[in-house]
């Protein structure tokens, strides 16, 4: 599912694969989206939605804030104020080393008016959200 996410996020960047994110014109713009997918110092696990507290907003490595909802229907989402693409939540809590990782099914950006210094542009990935 990462792989779809990372393809669908390439081809709205109209890359021919997503391992051109990884060539040195876009490194610091991937390496800028992967911090964006840290949250440092924290696990935050599906145990941590209840129906009294349903949303958690966080620091991400990169310094946005993300924003973690149960939603009603129990399906977990991720997001960034400021952006359209809501990823959600496939596979929750998964352990890795010392932390947990959440597999969702979206590439999350930050506000495109916010981008304008990286690398390669945004605006066509972030005027859509990036499906699987």
């Amino acid at each position: 599912m990462q792989d779809a996410a990372f393809q669908s996020f390439a081809t709205a960047l109209n890359l021919s694969s997503p391992l051109d994110l990884f060539n040195a014109t876009y490194n610091a713009t991937t390496a800028n989206i992967t911090a964006l997918h840290v949250i440092p110092g924290e696990a935050i696990t599906s145990a941590n939605l209840t129906a009294v507290r349903p949303t958690v907003t966080v620091p991400s490595l990169l310094g946005y804030n993300l924003t973690v909802t149960r939603e009603p229907d129990g399906n977990i989402t991720v997001t960034i104020p400021g952006s359209n693409v809501i990823a959600r939540v496939v596979t929750p809590d998964v352990p890795y080393n010392t932390s947990v990782v959440q597999v969702i099914d979206a590439v999350l950006l930050p506000p495109i008016n916010e981008t304008a210094s990286w690398p390669i542009p945004l605006a066509a990935a972030a005027n859509e959200t990036i499906p699987l």
